[in-house]
């Protein structure tokens, strides 16, 4: 929903009534200035409070429900004012607009009665009120409405992305944790519903597997043999997971290796020689990344081929075969009863050949199924035209399925054809797979080369400590390559002790084999490569996505600012997990980027996330308490102008604008309303909270 406007009633420092403390919203950015302890953090505790039922406390930086805050809610000069025996109470009241053009107003109360002057009998919680607007008036809607219409606010999902402090920046979006992105990810797109479909492929494929296992032992010529070895390959099948395991951590830690190494290269004082290497290596790594996506694209192939190209029926022919024989025994029993009683036989089929064909045939004089001819006035041509002329048996069959077979047999026919060229299509395919992993070793193979030329360079660098950490860095890499090589050397070996024991087993099978269990089997197994290809090939969409929006977004913020500033790039992990990046132009870390550049990186990151694939910036607004708070002028203009232009609605508290001449910036912007703020002691005592209000004004531009 969008904020149509908010109002406060003795809420901490807004004293007064509604009428006195009320700022209206439209579309576009709407800005409220103030200078630092002027209410700004107030205000965007009024927002928080009113939907959340907290409010943030300073001296211990984090969010306080109200039933600890209590009576520190109301406004002290309310307080002061208020006589021994009354009730004083602290307001909020928020106006929203759904997309529907419905309106709600959301209000929430919290009331203390004055003891004496410092002891207070307050509510134990503050009290909420939700109405929707219905023909001129406010309507009160039931309670076990208010959670839906509240989340229909804000979800609470995107609660973090979308309503924050400046000073929260930073927990947003942690730029060392790895797993980071992925967590967004999962959190702001239903890519976590693959997981269900994976977890159904993976039970059935189980499940499939072990009837046929249990079926293969049944009609095994040793079953005592056949259980023995089926223990063997699970204890086998364990071991290819635990190295598996192994491998991935061997993995982990040599992605860690080598982007320690990465860092200290670009520290590297030879700045032409460190340029030629990482030429070499950029055009290396750019055909190592189209090599990757080939392969991910062949391994996709490979899922949609399931369906596509029918392999999801191999081993299926002797089933299509069944059906053939048992269609030709029925045409014959079938054709038999139509003709009973007539003169002359016609064992085709009622519609065969098709009408338009045999008008043809009786046209051209010529049969089409003998080639032999057909001339008027011979027995073949009237035999022909007798075809034409036949009309359905009636009352014959009690029920007719000839046309539901003959639809089955056409497509038995069709699937035949595709079904005798899966074994070479899915060979073709495995073969194409191959061929590229083989230039993706050979490829890192080349990169590894360009690294090793690094050390030279490294030795002849007198920088501080480099040398020493990246010969540390280098023999932690090549330590757990080595490691990596041997695991996968027993892996090879425990694979082919897989491929033995099942062997083994299905030579001891003498009967035949039930070619339901096989296929479902064969179905389950692919069903579940399919699911978690699919998932994966999604996820690296959103990643793709996500670094493009992140980077226009992160482009538009820095375009007037003329340093070095890079750009975002998600590098992934050996793991499969991606982290986000500063890089140069050849895609190597720039380091120690400053503040801003950190800020704005993590802001275009939580930008492209809200925008890139749900809208949610169309839909819900943005309230930010001053978020440009360690920003640059340069920068803070290019978040202000880019928020503007890409989010429908935002509200953003700010100490920036307060000089008249960089009000004029804001015409620049897509601005909806401005307000300024300021406190307000009319008896001239800054310390005595007991006269505080803050007086709202809205600025024309």
């Amino acid at each position: 929903m969008i904020i149509s406007s908010i109002s406060m009633k003795n809420f901490q420092c807004y004293s007064g009534e509604h009428e006195s403390n009320t700022l209206h919203f439209s579309d576009g950015l709407n800005l409220i200035i103030g200078d630092n302890g002027g209410g700004k953090s107030k205000l965007y505790d009024a927002f928080y409070w009113v939907i959340h039922n907290q409010v943030f406390q300073s001296d211990q930086r984090q969010m306080i429900n109200t039933r600890i805050y209590k009576d520190n809610l109301i406004s002290d000069k309310a307080k002061a004012d208020c006589q021994i025996g009354d009730t004083v109470s602290a307001e909020v009241t928020l106006i929203v607009t759904s997309t529907g053009d419905k309106k709600y107003k959301l209000e929430r109360i919290f009331k203390a009665t004055k003891l004496a002057d410092r002891e207070w009998e307050a509510d134990t919680d503050s009290t909420m009120l939700i109405s929707e607007f219905l023909h001129t008036k406010w309507n009160l809607l039931p309670s076990a409405k208010y959670s839906h219409i509240i989340n229909r606010v804000i979800p609470g999902h995107i609660k973090p992305y979308m309503w924050f402090q400046g000073e929260q920046v930073d927990s947003l979006m942690d730029l060392a944790d790895s797993t980071a992105l992925s967590q967004v990810v999962n959190l702001l797109s239903d890519i976590s519903d693959y997981d269900d479909l994976i977890s159904i492929a993976t039970n059935g494929a189980s499940r499939a597997n072990k009837e046929l296992k249990k079926h293969k032992s049944t009609i095994s010529s040793d079953e005592a043999k056949s259980k023995s070895l089926n223990t063997q390959l699970e204890s086998c099948d364990n071991n290819i997971d635990k190295l598996n395991n192994q491998i991935d951590v061997c993995d982990q830690q040599i992605e860690t290796a080598k982007l320690k190494v990465e860092e200290l290269i670009s520290k590297v004082d030879d700045a032409e020689a460190k340029a030629k290497y990482k030429s070499k290596k950029k055009v290396l790594k750019d055909e190592y990344n189209s090599l990757e996506k080939q392969l991910l694209n062949a391994n996709n192939n490979s899922s949609k081929g399931l369906f596509r190209k029918h392999w999801v029926l191999k081993n299926i022919s002797p089933f299509f075969k069944k059906f053939d024989d048992k269609y030709k025994r029925y045409t014959i029993k079938h054709n038999e009863k139509v003709n009973a009683g007539k003169a002359n036989e016609i064992k085709l089929p009622l519609n065969m050949p098709r009408p338009v064909h045999v008008e043809q045939m009786i046209e051209d004089e010529s049969c089409y199924v003998c080639g032999r001819s057909a001339p008027k006035g011979s027995e073949a041509h009237e035999h022909i035209i007798s075809l034409i002329k036949r009309e359905p048996a009636k009352d014959i069959f009690e029920n007719d399925f000839s046309n539901e077979f003959e639809s089955l047999y056409n497509n038995n026919l069709r699937y035949g054809v595709a079904i005798d060229g899966i074994d070479e299509s899915i060979k073709n395919n495995f073969k194409n797979i191959i061929d590229i992993k083989n230039r993706l070793t050979k490829t890192a193979n080349e990169i590894k080369e360009i690294d090793s030329q690094f050390d030279i360079l490294i030795e002849e660098d007198k920088s501080e400590d480099i040398l020493g950490s990246y010969k540390q860095h280098t023999e932690n890499k090549e330590k757990f390559d080595r490691n990596k090589t041997k695991l996968l050397r027993e892996l090879e070996i425990a694979l082919k002790e897989k491929e033995d024991i099942q062997s083994k087993i299905d030579n001891l099978v003498t009967g035949e084999i039930d070619k339901v269990k096989e296929a479902a089997d064969f179905i389950f197994s692919n069903l579940e490569k399919l699911a978690k290809s699919t998932k994966q090939h999604v996820f690296e969409s959103i990643i793709s996505e996500l670094e493009e929006f992140s980077n226009e977004i992160f482009k538009d913020m820095t375009e007037k600012n003329a340093s070095i500033k890079g750009q975002i790039k998600f590098k992934k992990l050996a793991n499969g997990v991606y982290i986000p990046e500063i890089v140069d132009s050849d895609g190597y870390i720039i380091n120690s980027p400053n503040d801003s550049n950190i800020i704005l990186v993590k802001l275009a990151l939580i930008m492209a996330i809200l925008t890139a694939r749900a809208k949610w910036s169309d839909n819900y607004s943005l309230i930010s308490d001053a978020p440009t708070s360690k920003m640059a002028e340069n920068y803070t203009f290019g978040f202000y102008k880019t928020l503007s232009n890409r989010f429908k609605q935002s509200i953003v508290t700010t100490y920036d604008f307060l000089e008249d001449d960089r009000k004029e910036a804001l015409n620049k912007f897509n601005i909806g309303k401005v307000y300024q703020i300021e406190p307000s002691s009319p008896a001239g005592d800054s310390d005595n909270r007991s006269d505080l209000s803050v007086n709202i004004r809205e600025v024309l531009l």
